[in-house]
């Protein structure tokens, strides 16, 4: 995945703490070795190592998710009925700013439903 390993190289000129260069690199390792379609849901648990400093793992996904043109994306879902209902972006980012959810599928607005909303990681297909 050249555009994992092009974001990491873009983040190693940056002055970053060195822990969390070395989580990012040790992330962009990671992703590297997945086949495709496995990174179409990936959680915290999967970019830790143990002893990894959570608030370093944290900080170098973030790193890794905001950066132009790198193809790691966050997203969110909620469990509805024991089911993943996953949000559109716009919809994960208004309930990341309101506090609020609007339920995707019956549109029900949940003052406070930010609580309701869990937080993901996906490898963007090549090309969108």
């Amino acid at each position: 995945m050249e555009a994992i390993a092009l974001t990491y190289e873009r983040l190693k000129r940056l002055p970053l703490p060195e822990g969390v260069l070395s989580r990012c690199e040790h992330i962009s390792r990671k992703l590297d070795k997945l086949s495709p379609g496995q990174g179409k849901f990936l959680t915290l648990d999967f970019f830790a190592s143990e002893g990894d400093q959570d608030v370093e793992v944290i900080q170098a996904v973030n790193l890794l998710c905001s950066q132009p043109n790198s193809p790691l994306r966050s997203g969110g879902y909620i469990v509805d009925e024991g089911e993943f209902v996953f949000l559109e972006n716009e919809d994960f980012l208004e309930t990341l700013r309101t506090g609020d959810l609007v339920h995707p599928e019956t549109g029900e607005l949940i003052r406070g439903g930010s609580n309701q909303v869990f937080l993901y990681f996906f490898i963007e297909p090549e090309g969108k």
